[in-house]
C-alpha cells in the first residue's frame, strides 16, 4: 500500500493549526472574562469606598451640628450615652436611701448620686472630688426612661429592636435613631430638616414617618430646613402633656445653668415617632 505523506503532512498541519487556533481563542475568551469581572468588582469597590466616605462625613458633620445646636447638653447628654443609661436603669431598683452608682453606663463619670423619691427622680453627676457635673431627672417610660435637663426633655426607647431618642425644649428638639441618625428642628423655620439626608427636601412628614424608616419603609422622613417635627410649632406637644413648674437645679457643664424641671411649654411623649 503506498502512503501519499504529502497528504498526511497537509493533513497533520490542518489539525494542528486549528487547534492551536482553538486553545489561543478560548484563553483570549477566559483572559477577557477575567478581565471584565475584575473590572466589575473593582467598580464595585469604588463605589462601597465612595459611599462610605459620605456617609463617615455626614456623621461627623452631624455630630458637629449637635455640640453647636445643643450646647447645654455638653458632654454627657448624648443619645448614645442616653441609651446606655436607660439599659442599665431598667434593671435597677428603687430606693429609699441616697444611693451612689459608681462609674454608671453612658456618662463617663465617677459617680451618679441617685436621690430617693417615685417621681422625677433627682440625678447628679458627681466628679471624683464629689462636685456636682450635671444634674438631671428621671422617671420610668413604657419605651424606656424619660430624662429632664433644664427645660428639656428626653424621651429614650430601648424596647425597640433600634434604639431612637427624642429630645424637646421649647426652641429646638431633635430625633436621634442608631440606625438613621439625627433629624434637627429649630424654632426659626417651617419644617424640620434630616441633617445626614444629602436630599434637600420632601413632602414632610408625621410622627409615624421615623419608626417606618427604621423598619424598613422607603418614605423619606423630615427633609427641609427646621422647624416642627408633627405640624404643631417647635414647642408644639409629644402627645402627653406633663406638668408645668420647675423645681431644683445645678450648675450644668460649660457655665450654663441647667436646671432639673420643666418651663411650662407643651412638653409630652408619644410613643411612636
Amino acid at each position: 500500500m503506498n502512503i501519499d505523506w504529502g497528504i498526511v503532512f497537509i493533513v497533520a498541519f490542518v489539525l494542528a493549526f486549528g487547534t492551536i487556533v482553538y486553545f489561543a481563542r478560548k484563553q483570549e475568551l477566559e483572559r477577557k472574562a477575567r478581565k471584565s469581572q475584575k473590572t466589575g468588582s473593582g467598580k464595585g469597590n469604588a463605589a462601597q469606598k465612595r459611599a462610605a466616605q459620605v456617609g463617615a462625613k455626614a456623621r461627623k458633620r452631624d455630630e458637629a451640628l449637635f455640640v453647636s445646636m445643643f450646647p447645654d447638653l455638653q458632654p454627657y447628654f448624648h443619645p448614645e450615652a442616653l441609651v446606655q443609661f436607660v439599659r442599665a436603669n431598667l434593671g435597677r431598683k428603687r430606693s429609699a436611701q441616697t444611693v451612689q452608682w459608681q462609674r454608671p453606663p453612658g456618662f463617663g463619670v465617677p459617680v451618679l448620686e441617685i436621690q430617693p423619691g417615685t417621681e422625677r427622680i433627682v440625678h447628679v453627676l458627681r466628679s471624683d472630688t464629689g462636685d456636682a457635673l450635671s444634674t438631671f431627672e428621671y422617671d420610668d417610660h413604657p419605651e424606656g426612661g424619660v430624662l429632664r435637663v433644664g427645660k428639656g426633655k428626653f424621651t429614650v426607647n430601648v424596647k425597640d429592636a433600634v434604639p431612637r431618642v427624642r429630645y424637646w425644649h421649647p426652641e429646638r428638639e431633635f430625633k436621634w435613631s442608631e440606625k438613621k441618625g439625627w433629624v434637627f428642628t429649630t424654632a426659626m423655620a417651617a419644617a424640620p430638616f434630616a441633617a445626614s439626608s444629602d436630599n434637600d427636601r420632601s413632602r414632610g412628614s408625621d410622627s409615624t414617618d421615623w419608626t417606618s424608616r427604621d423598619r424598613g419603609d422607603s418614605r423619606e422622613a423630615f427633609a427641609g430646613g427646621g422647624g416642627t417635627f408633627d405640624g404643631g410649632g417647635a414647642s408644639g406637644g409629644w402627645d402627653e402633656s406633663s406638668p408645668s413648674g420647675s423645681s431644683g437645679g445645678a450648675s450644668a457643664p460649660g457655665g450654663s445653668s441647667a436646671v432639673a424641671g420643666d418651663s411650662g411649654s407643651s412638653d409630652s411623649t408619644s410613643t411612636s415617632y
